[in-house]
């Protein structure tokens, strides 16, 4: 659906006081052909919804446009969004702070959970069920062939969805300090409080940091920790579990040798040319009439727009953490094949 035609909806439907059962009512209008093909080829399994996971502000959206191109899914986006889902909230204990102002924030789930809160609602996402105006943002296909769930705030429960559901998971990640770069751009808030106070994350993956993590006060520096935190607990998660680990700047210079992998992992046939077509768009999230640059400049416009000590604060979190993924370069130190 066009930006332009939601828009319409809000200015009509906010007056009227009736705006979100007018929305949530569109969004069930647009699920008919979904639930018309469950109705021939029987529910949806969640081991056939794809996972996209990555730090926010990683290229996941960009990303996700491609899966979706290859795989014929549907997005579910970001439903797991603490300003959108209430819910959430409650099993979080997050508030909003302030309202509408967006928080790096990924709640941990280990691999044993027993919440049947949890359990539950993630089947209800992983099959489609769980759909609102802000997951629907983008309909794809009238008969998907799948879902793809695209999610910022899952780093840290991805060998949970794993166990329970089996779906496919792919871990992007992106350099930190490009990340950090675009998250000070929007800007998004961060804070290390909000990794600390999780203590099953802290006593399970952090404790000998605990005072180096307690030191950073500044917002630099709680995005550094967030991104290491998210990206080392997602990688030793997934290390015993098969999954597509993605490196973004690959990706964009070599859109069709992803692409191509991506289509033999998901059993789709698609030629590198038409992946390198897909993979030429834009981002949805991408700033509205923010000028196209070259692929390099947008590899590198962190060096310039973050300060040299903060680049290197932002490396040793990584490092620190057993992430050897990227130095003060642009391009990954380890460009592999990406399967395990």
């Amino acid at each position: 659906m066009s930006s332009g035609i939601r828009k319409t909806i809000k200015s009509l439907a906010d007056p009227l006081r009736v705006g979100d059962i007018f929305r949530q009512g569109f969004v069930e209008i647009n699920r008919l052909g979904e639930r018309a093909r469950s109705v021939v080829y029987g529910p949806v399994n969640p081991s056939d919804t794809i996972i996209l996971a990555g730090s926010g502000r990683s290229g996941t959206t960009w990303l996700g446009d491609l899966i979706s191109a290859i795989a014929k899914a549907q997005q579910i986006f970001e439903p797991l969004a603490p300003l959108q889902n209430p819910l959430v909230r409650d099993l979080t204990g997050w508030e909003l702070n302030t309202p509408n102002v967006s928080y790096i924030r990924a709640f941990y789930l280990a691999a044993d959970n027993p919440s049947e809160t949890w359990k539950k609602h993630w089947l209800d996402i992983l099959t489609g069920n769980y759909r609102t105006y802000w997951t629907d943002a983008n309909r794809q296909f009238i008969f998907p062939g799948c879902y793809l769930v695209k999610e910022v705030y899952a780093n840290l429960m991805l060998g949970y969805l794993y166990k329970h559901f089996a779906s496919k998971i792919v871990h992007l990640v992106r350099h930190p300090c490009a990340v950090i770069a675009s998250r000070l751009m929007v800007p998004w808030h961060a804070s290390v409080k909000d990794i600390l106070s999780q203590e099953e994350l802290v006593e399970q993956y952090l404790r000998p940091w605990i005072g180096l993590i307690e030191k950073e006060k500044d917002l630099v520096g709680a995005h550094a920790v967030w991104w290491a935190v998210e990206n080392m607990v997602a990688s030793r998660q997934l290390s015993s579990y098969p999954h597509q680990f993605i490196y973004y700047e690959e990706t964009v210079t070599q859109p069709g040798k992803i692409g191509s992998r991506l289509a033999n992992w998901l059993g789709r046939n698609k030629t590198p040319s038409d992946l390198e077509r897909i993979a030429q768009k834009p981002s949805r999230m991408t700033q509205q009439g923010k000028k196209i640059i070259k692929v390099d400049e947008v590899l590198s416009q962190w060096r310039s727009s973050l300060a040299f000590e903060d680049q290197e604060r932002i490396v040793r979190w990584a490092r620190t953490l057993g992430i050897e993924w990227y130095d003060l370069t642009p391009m990954p130190l380890l460009i592999n094949e990406g399967m395990k």
